[in-house]
């Protein structure tokens, strides 16, 4: 673990992303150190009519003062069901104001996350967290948010 980068470092490069403008990546790592996302919870587009949310993809609803953030298409659906998530972050907000959406799908995902974190894949990101938030209750957010049980956790993503 110790020469992994820390979440203070990617917490320093999501503002590097918010000063240089690069509102995708900003969104997109967002989503990563917040929401604990696999690669195709970022498969999603961003809209301002709920009309255009359907029940198969993943959407960014922005509205007036916060942002849903639909996931309909993840891995682990079928036993946690989709996902609603309301986002009060203003920045994270404003930035998808910038972008039509995030990820395209395709088999390039996992370089896609990587150019976004620097060389770091969502797997690796989901253990830098879950071992900065080693509680119960920081491990059960990160299980909520993830839609992984709490022994998955442990088991997958050991901090020692």
């Amino acid at each position: 673990m110790s020469s992994l980068p820390s979440v203070h470092d990617f917490r320093a490069l999501l503002a590097e992303y918010w000063k240089a403008q690069n509102y995708k990546e900003y969104a997109i790592l967002y989503l990563l150190l917040n929401y604990n996302t696999r690669n195709k919870d970022l498969v999603a587009k961003t809209t301002t009519d709920l009309k255009k949310v359907d029940a198969t993809s993943n959407w960014l609803y922005l509205r007036s003062k916060s942002v849903v953030y639909f996931r309909n298409d993840y891995k682990t659906k079928a036993k946690y069901g989709p996902k609603k998530h309301v986002v009060y972050s203003k920045y994270f907000r404003e930035a998808l104001q910038h972008i039509d959406g995030l990820l395209e799908n395709g088999p390039n995902l996992d370089r896609e996350v990587k150019k976004v974190t620097r060389g770091v894949n969502e797997s690796t990101l989901m253990k830098i967290s879950a071992c900065s938030n080693n509680t119960i209750k920081g491990l059960a957010k990160i299980s909520k948010n993830r839609g992984t049980g709490l022994e998955t956790i442990k088991k997958s993503y050991d901090c020692t």
